[in-house]
């Protein structure tokens, strides 16, 4: 196995490091986020640029400006999943940059820096074949990990697998992750041995396992991303138009309604529904 290679950031200072001086030299100053910008310009990857501004008084008309930029999703275990936050921090730090403060050894800092490392290939990491839009139907049930009906945490969030097995006895493996995850694994036992139609995105994926000090390839499996999960009336994830979201349309227009009946009351009227309402509570008391 190669030796995993670290980034040197002996040479970059951190950006709270930087705002602690920021704040030692300039008492009244602050650090405002500016302007926050999407793009896929100009090479089509999705990206977010922030920029930052250190004003050192309440007075400062030439405040320190920065930009920083990360693609989405981040490239790194310390960026996936929170891209804007760290390329906001990066972007304080060149603000604070721009007005001379903690430059002697570079105005990059070592959360811009370790925030854009690329990350190292992992050797065991499957082979993936992207194939495309994909719909399965068959029957669920649970196959080996991570495809066996139990509900996982991953440093992306959860993660459910099971296999769908069709009626030529050809298998696919469904993993729905994120949102999805939760609600599959919480009817799981009303769904597992029944018809279910997944929907989503498929591939070829091809595991690695070590053999005598090698690593080889594993028979490759059709694994589907799951988007949409459907078995008799179970629907995954519930469609907005669904019985549960007119309930919540009815109770709101009928609170709306209430709501605008009671604006229209007067004293007398508000005095007699007070009375009743005490009323009703003592009959509560005394049942």
């Amino acid at each position: 196995m190669p030796e995993r290679k670290e980034f040197d950031l002996g040479d970059y200072i951190e950006v709270k490091d930087r705002i602690a001086k920021f704040y030692e030299l300039f008492g009244q100053g602050r650090l405002v986020t500016g302007e926050v910008r999407l793009t896929t310009e100009p090479d089509g990857v999705p990206r977010v640029l922030v920029q930052a501004l250190a004003y050192r008084s309440p007075e400062d008309a030439h405040p320190g400006v920065g930009w920083s930029w990360m693609a989405l999703p981040g490239t790194t275990p310390y960026t996936k999943g929170s891209e804007l936050e760290n390329t906001e921090t990066s972007a304080w730090g060149r603000a604070i940059a721009a007005t001379g403060i903690l430059i002697d050894r570079s105005i990059a800092s070592a959360n811009e820096i370790r925030g854009k490392a690329p990350v190292e290939t992992d050797p065991m990491a499957p082979e993936v074949t992207p194939v495309g839009p994909w719909s399965t139907r068959g029957t669920a049930e649970p196959a080996g990990a991570p495809f066996d009906g139990l509900l996982r945490q991953t440093p992306t969030g959860g993660a459910f697998g099971f296999a769908v097995v069709a009626d030529d006895g050809k298998r696919f493996y469904a993993l729905a992750e994120g949102p999805l995850a939760l609600p599959i694994s919480l009817v799981w036992e009303a769904v597992q041995g029944q018809e279910v139609h997944v929907t989503g995105h498929a591939s070829m994926v091809r595991r690695k396992r070590r053999e005598g000090g090698k690593i080889v390839l594993m028979r490759g499996i059709r694994q589907i991303e799951a988007e949409r999960i459907e078995s008799g009336e179970i629907v995954i994830p519930a469609p907005p138009d669904g019985p549960l979201r007119r309930i919540e349309e009815e109770e709101a227009a009928q609170a709306e309604a209430f709501t605008e009946a009671m604006s229209v009351l007067g004293a007398d009227d508000e005095a007699e529904l007070d009375a009743i309402a005490k009323g009703l509570g003592a009959v509560k008391e005394n049942a």
